[in-house]
């Protein structure tokens, strides 16, 4: 693949996962302000799947395949939402480890970040409120 396609290929996932979040934000800003105005409240959320933190020895790392231009294109999802909080406006990322695509129809098997996943989950199971093991402070996404 040549390095003109490669970048091309990088610029669409970016398009595609993360900038349009950015660009929902700002052009529904109007909307979003007159929602507030009237008592309301407006929260954004995005969904992806090509990569999140996992447990992994007992701290939670960012993982991905890698080289993998959605890997990268997750990370500014998440950053692009972790601004926007920053500026007061609700935004959210969740993880699905899977989607369902023709690709992944004939995959009879588990996806292995869901094995540290699970570990994640293991160690942070719901615990009586104010435990400090409980799921409070678990962060989930940004």
């Amino acid at each position: 693949m040549g390095r003109n396609t490669w970048r091309f290929c990088e610029m669409s996932f970016m398009d595609v996962t993360a900038n349009s979040l950015a660009d929902l934000i700002e052009l529904s800003s109007p909307l979003r302000e007159k929602i507030q105005r009237s008592g309301g409240k407006a929260s954004y959320v995005a969904y992806g799947y090509h990569g999140t933190e996992i447990l992994f020895d007992s701290k939670y790392q960012w993982q991905s395949y890698a080289p993998y231009l959605q890997g990268f294109a997750k990370v500014e999802l998440e950053n692009i939402a972790r601004r926007a909080k920053q500026d007061g406006i609700s935004a959210c990322v969740f993880n699905a480890p899977e989607i369902l695509t023709n690709s992944s129809s004939i995959f009879l098997g588990v996806e292995v970040a869901l094995y540290p996943l699970l570990g994640a989950f293991k160690k942070r199971r719901p615990k009586p409120p104010g435990d400090p093991g409980s799921y409070e402070g678990l962060r989930i996404a940004a």
